[in-house]
């Protein structure tokens, strides 16, 4: 199960004030110790559905006792906006496939940045993507920065439809 974190505020935060040094920190949320008693199974032997510790919903993806097929950062910052004059906080995003803890970049750049306006995702992979930094959330289309959960059910099924619906500045981000 993919983790989130998402801090709106009207004053800064420093990164590192929330997304490393709580106890329960998004970053520290990678392994089976944080996930207890949240998926279900179904067991045919007592013919009816049980709560299992620790096993992922998909159990024959890659990593299913742990959240380590990447993380991403994204938070808004106005740092731009200082050089080009157009007045608006932009997002920044930072992504990696290694665990969070072990990043000394994002270690850094948490402890040296604070922003209004953070989102983070440890992601839990299924089988059927890969583990690369480009699915790594949250995602950027010019000013706007989001994440979501999960996967469209039968998108190759819909999926030449879906891009011809699309802008050409949206199709050409993808």
């Amino acid at each position: 199960m993919c983790r989130w974190f998402a801090y709106i505020g009207e004053e800064p935060t420093l990164l590192e004030d929330v997304l490393i040094r709580p106890k329960h920190s998004i970053v520290k949320q990678i392994d089976v110790h944080f996930l207890p008693n949240l998926h279900i199974t179904y067991n045919p032997h007592h013919g009816r559905k049980m709560l299992t510790s620790g096993v992922a919903s998909d159990e024959h993806g890659p990593n299913h006792l742990t959240n380590i097929d990447g993380f991403g950062i994204g938070y808004y910052t106005g740092v731009a906006a200082e050089f080009n004059d157009d007045h608006v906080n932009k997002p920044c995003v930072y992504r990696n496939t290694r665990p969070p803890l072990n990043d000394l970049n994002m270690m850094s750049l948490c402890a040296h940045t604070s922003t209004k306006c953070v989102f983070a995702h440890i992601r839990a992979g299924s089988s059927f993507s890969p583990t690369v930094e480009t699915n790594n959330h949250p995602f950027v289309f010019g000013r706007y920065m989001f994440m979501h959960n999960g996967f469209v059910g039968n998108f190759l099924k819909i999926r030449v439809a879906l891009l011809q619906k699309l802008s050409t500045a949206a199709y050409t981000n993808i």
